[in-house]
């Protein structure tokens, strides 16, 4: 007798869908404190809006809707834009230099 098991299902979705949702919803939940913190200091705008979106989607994937998948696929090719509008001087690499010669405030 063949036994075929398939997936763990939660309300006819399989469990690997409920627990990516609720990953993405808690790192989206953590993107929001962070990306709030840092524009509260003056920062970019991204993380937060990064945040809200990712929460989103997580929602929206938690409730079965392809809209969330296709919102983070939409966020992961989103450039940050904060760092289009970097105040440095520096143009461009001098060289010899690295991130770690990088000075640091």
């Amino acid at each position: 007798m063949d036994v075929v098991t398939s997936p763990a299902r939660i309300s006819g979705r399989p469990l690997a869908v409920w627990i990516y949702s609720g990953l993405l919803a808690l790192i989206g939940i953590v993107l929001i404190a962070g990306g709030t913190r840092l524009l509260s200091l003056g920062g970019s705008s991204y993380y937060l809006i990064a945040g809200l979106l990712t929460t989103a989607s997580g929602w929206l994937t938690w409730r079965g809707k392809r809209l969330g998948a296709w919102l983070y696929g939409v966020l992961l090719v989103s450039p940050p834009t904060g760092r289009a509008r970097c105040p440095c001087r520096i143009r461009s690499w001098p060289a010899g230099w690295t991130w770690s010669s990088w000075p640091r405030h």
